[in-house]
């Protein structure tokens, strides 16, 4: 519901976690993990790996929204990471490497 209000997932987050602490809710048990400032091009090399790795993120526009998120929280637990969805410089780095690397040979029968 506070989604269709206002669409942020950081607002909706807060929001919700800020009703339940008015109604008693134990308090967060991490801090709010920081969010990186990236650059466009950054961002955008980040939407082109996971496209090109077989993942939706969607436009590759720049915005890091709930396709990107879905995306990379698809990759990361793929990749044995903690699937957070919040795209880092090191996270940036990470799929392009992959992006890059050569895709695995297949053996044929001979």
């Amino acid at each position: 519901m506070i989604r269709k209000y206002n669409n942020s997932l950081a607002y909706a987050l807060s929001v919700g976690l800020l009703a339940d602490a008015f109604a008693g809710g134990a308090p967060l048990r991490t801090p709010w993990p920081p969010e990186t400032t990236l650059s466009l091009n950054d961002r955008l090399a980040a939407q082109s790996a996971l496209a090109s790795l077989g993942y939706n993120p969607g436009n590759a526009d720049g915005v890091i929204g709930v396709s990107t998120r879905q995306a990379l929280r698809a990759w990361q637990i793929a990749h044995h990471l903690p699937a957070d969805g919040y795209l880092s410089a090191d996270m940036v780095l990470r799929l392009k490497a992959a992006a890059a690397a050569p895709a695995p040979q297949t053996l044929t029968p001979s």
